[in-house]
């Protein structure tokens, strides 16, 4: 009687111990599907493949331009663009389509404000293409497209991207950018100057006053980052990641 209560034990401690082992390599499973599905997400989230196209964009002055199967990638603050002739590390800096003359694309986030709201402000993230021209600008991301309206880009630090044609003055000089252009300021020290139209970037080794661009009604002070309205003026946000999406 006792072995017959024995193997009964045994079989149900040995049922559980199977039931249990089931289970764990269930969990361990469901943990390694989730780990791989949400690897697979940023991996993609992480990296844009351009097949067959032709981009360029200016580097410290200097052109670079980019051909056939073009990656760009994103890894933590750094972002890099690849093709077959030449790559780049820790770029910043825009990515301009040249089959596309009203394209671009940004490789890190960028701060959006649009000037019918000039007190809201956002954001758009790595890999956003914009799409400009002379009575409008579009934002696009993935399968989305967003009108944009009358604004400029900020990278939280120096650069300054335009949708539209914009007047700046340094030091007295006038110039005249179209839409798309940007210009990279460093308080009075070098700024560096793209007008797209023109495909002519021109580097200012330095500069005595204020780096005044003008929108309309509205002023921004690009030495010290700050937007100037008739109602006050007030600094631009230098973390960007912390604002919430455009929409």
């Amino acid at each position: 009687m006792n072995s017959e209560v024995n193997e009964i034990i045994y079989k149900k401690k040995s049922k559980g111990k199977l039931v249990l082992g089931l289970i764990s390599t269930l969990v361990v499973m469901t943990i390694v599907c989730v780990a791989f599905i949400v690897g697979i997400y940023y991996y993609r989230l992480n990296r844009v493949s351009i097949e067959e196209d032709e981009l360029y964009q200016y580097f410290n002055g200097s052109k670079y331009e980019y051909k056939g199967k073009i990656l760009i990638k994103k890894n933590n603050e750094i972002t890099s663009v690849e093709s077959k002739d030449l790559d780049i590390d820790k770029n910043t800096y825009p990515i301009y389509y040249k089959n596309n003359k009203n394209l671009v694309i940004f490789p890190i986030d960028m701060e959006v404000l649009v000037l019918d709201n000039i007190n809201k402000t956002s954001r758009i993230n790595y890999f956003t293409n914009v799409e400009f021209d002379g009575d409008s600008a579009y934002v696009i991301y993935k399968d989305n497209k967003k009108f944009l309206g009358e604004s400029f880009l900020y990278d939280g630090d120096n650069l300054y991207f335009f949708t539209y044609p914009v007047k700046v003055s340094v030091d007295k000089e006038e110039y005249n950018l179209s839409s798309g252009s940007y210009m990279i300021v460093n308080y009075k020290d070098q700024v560096e100057i793209y007008n797209k139209d023109e495909d002519d970037y021109k580097v200012i080794e330095s500069h005595n006053d204020d780096v005044i661009a003008e929108l309309n009604d509205i002023k921004i002070n690009l030495s010290t980052d700050m937007i100037i309205t008739s109602s006050g003026s007030r600094l631009l946000i230098k973390k960007v990641g912390n604002l919430p999406l455009f929409e």
